[in-house]
């Protein structure tokens, strides 16, 4: 049976009982949020989740490339080809280095600037 959310608050016990029968569903705005097992169908849950451990992506895709090699087939992948990426900006033209003795020149004016005199 299904329960809005407000209901089975108010009527726990009775959906309580309920999952005894069959799992009760508790939606929200139609979309299914929680479900109450009762006590047996609990425990075969916890039992198949023990069996059944979470596996990763990586394993998935371990296993998928033991399939293919088992079978023979070769995975063949077109050549790369580097596209423009529109996110990389070119430098504006403002941003191109001094020349050398430009860069000299201001390297000594910053060190004749921040020296003293005694």
């Amino acid at each position: 049976m299904d329960w809005g959310v407000a209901s089975a608050k108010q009527q726990l016990s009775r959906v309580i009982k309920a999952a005894e029968d069959e799992p009760q569903l508790i939606r929200t705005r139609g979309t299914l949020v929680a479900a109450v097992l009762g006590a047996t169908e609990a425990e075969a849950y916890l039992a198949w989740r023990a069996e059944h451990p979470r596996r990763s992506l990586g394993d998935f895709f371990r296993e998928v490339r033991e399939l293919g090699d088992d079978e023979g087939f070769a995975l063949t992948l077109p050549e790369r080809v580097d596209r423009p990426n529109p996110l990389l900006l070119s430098a504006p033209k403002s941003a191109k280095r001094r020349p050398k003795a430009d860069a000299k020149q201001s390297k000594t004016e910053r060190t004749s600037r921040g020296s003293r005199t005694r």
